[in-house]
């Protein structure tokens, strides 16, 4: 029995932990989840427990870091976790990695954590510290630039990009440096008010803002697991207006993908994550490269290719063919369930 341990996932979680369950293999495993929330697949899970919401800004009051890492590795000693997917708290969870560890039968074992290493993380939870680690590293002329990026801080120094910045994009849009999903993000329309950046300013983001061009075009997806044998990598189209997305073996953006694992794995990347893309004028852009598992990976599942479990089959040192990946089209379709 493997003992999987799911924690602050959004409702998607849904279908990963059926496609976990539902394994090729019919491998036996237990899965626990928790959140401070109702999140709809309790009722998937063996064991479910509501913790407190460990709020972010508790970090100013000493309490934030001690208390979910001392609730996190007492959660992973009592239910003797084997592969912990975190879905927050990165950096603290990388910070007690080697901490993550339950004693069975007399014997040590370690808790596989489905997150790069600390040092990669740091340089990954930035969009920032990214795009200059993409491109220090690329090897080739950069067809995936990200120098459109400016840190702001402050209105004077948002002001002062602005007006650096002469570009026939039309709209603007401004986001986290750290942060997850679309949190945050803002489409500002030229021109527009300062105090309303200058408001947003002053709540204050651990990591500061970014300003770039909004690029209106299709987005792009990539799910991405490094194996012994090769990278699995799936890239979702996401059509404009619509729900639908187009699972294509684009040799342009392949070659790319293949070129950014290359520079990860380098330094130490084992674990699923995801790289985002945006078109613009048939140009790709680079947005991100996010150190974890995409929320709509179950959408690349559909493919025949489960890779969330193809990781823990990895973590576990099974050994295990690389798959074809199959070019399909696939929809999120909202469905109810009893929970």
């Amino acid at each position: 029995m493997i003992n999987i341990w799911f924690d602050g996932w959004f409702s998607s979680a849904y279908n990963i932990i059926s496609g976990i369950r539902n394994n090729p293999d019919n491998k036996p495993v237990k899965i626990f989840g928790t959140h401070y929330k109702p999140m709809g697949y309790e009722g998937l899970c063996d064991k479910w427990e509501f913790r407190k919401d460990f709020i972010e800004d508790e970090k100013y009051y000493g309490d934030y870091e001690e208390s979910y890492s001392r609730w996190a590795l007492d959660f992973c000693e009592k239910n003797k976790i084997d592969i912990f997917f975190p879905r927050r708290y990165f950096e603290i969870i990388s910070t007690y990695a080697d901490m993550f560890e339950y004693t069975e039968n007399g014997k040590c074992k370690k808790t596989k954590i489905m997150l790069p290493n600390k040092n990669l993380l740091a340089i990954l939870d930035s969009k920032i510290a990214t795009k200059h680690f993409i491109m220090d590293n690329y090897s080739e002329e950069i067809v995936a630039p990200t120098v459109l990026f400016s840190s702001i801080d402050q209105v004077e120094s948002f002001k002062r990009q602005l007006n650096d910045m002469s570009f026939p994009y039309g709209f603007l849009c401004m986001k986290p440096n750290c942060s997850t999903g679309a949190e945050g993000f803002r489409i500002l329309n030229y021109p527009f008010d300062a105090y309303r950046i200058r408001d947003i300013l002053r709540k204050g983001k651990e990591g500061g803002y970014i300003l770039m061009p909004y690029l209106d075009g299709e987005e792009i997806s990539v799910d991405c697991l490094n194996t012994k044998k090769g990278l699995i990598a799936i890239p979702r189209i996401k059509k404009n207006n619509s729900r639908v997305q187009e699972i294509k073996l684009d040799k342009n953006i392949l070659n790319i993908v293949e070129d950014i694992n290359s520079l990860l794995v380098n330094k130490g990347l084992d674990v699923p994550y995801n790289i985002q893309f945006k078109k613009h004028f048939d140009k790709l852009y680079l947005l991100e490269i996010n150190p974890r598992m995409s929320g709509g990976i179950y959408l690349s599942n559909l493919t025949g290719i489960n890779i969330p479990y193809l990781a823990i089959k990895q973590a576990l040192g099974e050994e295990f063919d690389l798959p074809k990946v199959n070019e399909i089209s696939v929809c999120n379709v909202e469905r109810g369930v009893i929970i």
